[in-house]
């Protein structure tokens, strides 16, 4: 009986010990029970759900246009497309045609961000967004009549910034919706092809505007050299024949960027450029940035002359990123003996600060366009001159690489001749047969 006690201490630990086994065991089916209600929660949220509001918003914004279907999914989604004032900031005036109230209702929802005002006809629901004129940043004026345009210029504009006409259009009527926009700082006429008269920008409010792009003739111009004035024009474009006119009526300080599409008209450019040299080498020092491209509506550009690019690249000496269509090459890369004039230099030479080179859309070019580009590099190389950044780009239709399979090895050639080589959208085979450049395979994009 002495060892009683023992044994009932014995006895009182293990049912102390299993006390606490149970209730470990009841613990963890609590913990495993709500870890399982965790899981069936987040079953039952769908996916778009767990997004948070600040990346709705942000891809709501990528598809705008579709606002009144997303609004229609749930009932966060339609708060989310409501809530959010920049989902309405861009009206196409036309698409309220006969509905005004709607119009009212998504301006009012835009609440007092900048707009977006697209004009493609004549509509009496104008009257409505001239209501909010004073928060107009952006207008596109597509297919319109003087009496939309005499509307828009009868009020303020104070915020526009950025205006582009894509109809043919006289001086009088960008004159007619510039005024009334103090603060324009981009300025594009598009699409319709027009004489614009040399006293145009004398008239207009040139202080401000930082980006200009030009469609259609400009020999007017002709004798006008230095007679306008762009203080603050960053980025000049043109679209014409004959762009030379116009180069020598500006004068634009901080130009940096100049683009030209070459269109094949009556009044192409065949002279050597009006100004004294010195004058020349000085007015556009400042570009760095040449790009020699084609419009939307041009497949090819043809035959163009050799004399405009020679001029082209005296004027813009100083460039130091060339960025060119490949159909311009036989204009730009081909010795000028071979062409008007009894020596070895071609255009591109005359960009002599030159040191990134940027060719697009190599597939559509013959083969001895790239045979021109190659003996220039060469010709480079042999006279000491600076190895260039090169880079080729494939830009027809699409997604799909094209396949690069030249009668030489041209990257291994560009490689040589190159300071550094990329290529962009186009994959080159293992193995490089001897076959013609229309041989290529390539995807139509």
């Amino acid at each position: 009986m002495k060892d009683f006690p023992d044994v009932r201490a014995k006895l009182g630990r293990l049912k102390h010990r299993g006390l606490a086994f149970l209730r470990k065991v009841f613990d963890t089916r609590k913990a495993v029970a709500a870890r399982e209600a965790v899981i069936d929660q987040t079953h039952a949220v769908s996916l778009i759900d767990r997004l948070p509001n600040e990346l709705l918003i942000q891809i709501f914004l990528l598809i705008r246009d579709e606002r009144q279907i997303l609004a229609s999914v749930s009932s966060r989604l339609r708060a989310v497309v409501i809530g959010t004032p920049r989902i309405w900031s861009e009206i196409d005036v036309g698409r309220y045609y006969g509905g005004t109230r709607w119009l009212e209702l998504h301006l009012e929802r835009s609440r007092q961000v900048p707009l977006t005002i697209s004009l493609y006809d004549d509509h009496p629901e104008l009257d409505v967004a001239l209501l909010h004129a004073n928060r107009w940043r952006t207008l596109r004026i597509l297919r319109c009549t003087r009496w939309s345009l005499s509307k828009i210029s009868d009020v303020n504009l104070p915020s526009l910034q950025y205006l582009s006409i894509g109809i043919p259009a006289s001086g009088d009527l960008l004159l007619m919706v510039h005024s009334c926009a103090p603060v324009l700082k981009c300025l594009e006429h598009g699409e319709g092809h027009v004489s614009l008269p040399r006293t145009l920008f004398r008239k207009f409010i040139t202080e401000s505007l930082e980006e200009l792009s030009l469609t259609g003739a400009t020999s007017s111009w002709e004798s006008q050299q230095t007679s306008m004035h762009f203080p603050s024009l960053q980025r000049l474009a043109l679209c014409n024949s004959n762009p030379m006119s116009f180069l020598e009526a500006i004068l634009a300080p901080k130009l940096t960027y100049f683009s030209f599409v070459w269109e094949c008209g009556a009044e192409t450019c065949t002279r050597t450029y009006n100004e004294p040299l010195d004058e020349l080498r000085s007015k556009f020092d400042n570009v760095t940035h040449l790009t020699l491209t084609l419009s939307p509506s041009q497949l090819a550009v043809g035959h163009v002359p050799f004399s405009l690019f020679k001029n082209l690249c005296r004027v813009f000496h100083g460039t130091r990123l060339a960025d060119i269509h490949a159909d311009y090459i036989p204009a730009l890369f081909t010795p000028s003996q071979m062409v008007e004039n009894p020596n070895d230099r071609c255009a591109i030479d005359d960009l002599t600060c030159l040191e990134s080179l940027h060719i697009r859309s190599f597939p559509h070019s013959p083969p001895e366009s790239f045979e021109h580009l190659k003996e220039w590099l060469m010709k480079r190389r042999n006279l000491g001159q600076r190895k260039l950044h090169f880079k080729l780009t494939h830009v027809y239709g699409v997604n799909d690489p094209v396949t690069l399979d030249p009668p030489f090895m041209l990257r291994q050639t560009f490689e040589e001749l190159c300071a550094s080589v990329e290529l962009d959208r186009v994959s080159q085979l293992s193995r490089t047969p001897l076959l013609p450049t229309h041989c290529c395979e390539f995807t139509d994009l």
